[in-house]
């Protein structure tokens, strides 16, 4: 093997420290390239997107947490989840005022009047959390966190490395692997009396294998991940729509329990509500029907293959793993 060749090799073929700063440095760009947007709350996608980032550093920190030294994955952890929990009720009322153009289509115009108040209401909070969250990242808090995650992703590669430590996707691979069996021993479980949580519970999952995927094949020996990511994805989008009507129909029902405007005609208020409600209650009933194709189609023998083929595990999976 000639210099060059050996060059190319240690660049694209990280080791365990060296791919998760690799993946925290490009995670942190990302991040501050969807800042300025967050900050003047114009574009609700930009939020949405910054949402996503952190959920994503989340996953790599937990699931990468053995390859980082305690202290770091103590702090990450932590500031992580702040200002997820910072920015939760912001993206919540996004999702809610994007979600009116549908009811509006589920609703005859004389009851559009609900949707009026409803609206107003969502303005209120959202106005008023953009300003609590905005703060928060003005905060010294905010800034310290945001420059130590730049020095200790950038930080030198081999710091703390000790002899035998697996490359990047080796680790990848094994939590592949594990979270994939653990979803496939919960969707099993998974019936038509099942509590929402335990959908939401995989979706979660199901969100955590996608991202390992996604790292994993940032960097050789990270091999081509699509068939996987498409089931994968399939299975999400029903997990999703589950959620979004669980989580709008409780907004809705919350809502419901105040009295209406006193210029509002309470039995149009209530009625409309009350049909938007029950079409969500109708969507999450869809939607636990499509789940169980879309979960045979994730567990299927030809998808168990894909994984035990990208996992390097050759053993069939035990009936208790399904």
């Amino acid at each position: 093997m000639n210099d060059s060749s050996h060059l190319e090799e240690c660049i694209t073929a990280p080791s365990g420290a060296e791919g998760v700063k690799r993946i925290l440095t490009g995670l942190l760009n990302e991040l501050e390239g969807y800042e300025k947007g967050v900050r003047t709350g114009e574009d609700v996608k930009c939020l949405h997107n910054y949402r996503v980032v952190l959920r994503r550093a989340r996953v790599a920190v937990s699931q990468f947490r053995r390859i980082l030294p305690p202290d770091a994955h103590a702090y990450l952890t932590g500031e992580l989840r702040w200002l997820g929990r910072e920015s939760g009720a912001l993206r919540d009322y996004d999702v809610y005022l994007e979600a009116l153009e549908s009811y509006q289509e589920w609703l005859p115009a004389e009851l559009h009047s609900s949707l009026r108040i409803f609206r107003e209401h969502l303005l209120e909070n959202r106005n008023t959390e953009q300003e609590k969250f905005t703060r928060a990242i003005s905060e010294n808090r905010y800034h310290q966190f945001i420059a130590w995650w730049r020095k200790f992703s950038g930080e030198d590669q081999a710091d703390g490395e000790t002899p035998g430590n697996p490359d990047f996707a080796a680790v990848c691979r094994r939590r592949i692997w594990r979270i994939y069996r653990r979803m496939l021993r919960e969707g099993a479980l998974i019936c038509k009396d099942s509590p929402a949580a335990a959908l939401h519970e995989l979706r979660k999952d199901g969100k955590k294998l996608r991202y390992l995927l996604e790292f994993y094949s940032q960097y050789p020996p990270g091999g081509k991940t699509g068939k996987l990511t498409s089931r994968l994805r399939q299975l999400l989008a029903i997990l999703g729509k589950h959620q979004d009507a669980e989580v709008q129909a409780e907004a809705l029902i919350q809502f419901s329990q105040r009295p209406p405007p006193e210029d509002a005609d309470a039995n149009s208020f209530f009625l409309g509500l009350g049909m938007l409600i029950g079409h969500l209650n109708a969507l999450k009933i869809q939607a636990r029907k499509d789940f169980e194709a879309g979960f045979q189609k994730f567990s299927s023998d030809k998808n168990r293959r894909r994984f035990r083929s990208l996992c390097g595990r050759r053993s069939l999976i035990r009936a208790g793993d399904r």
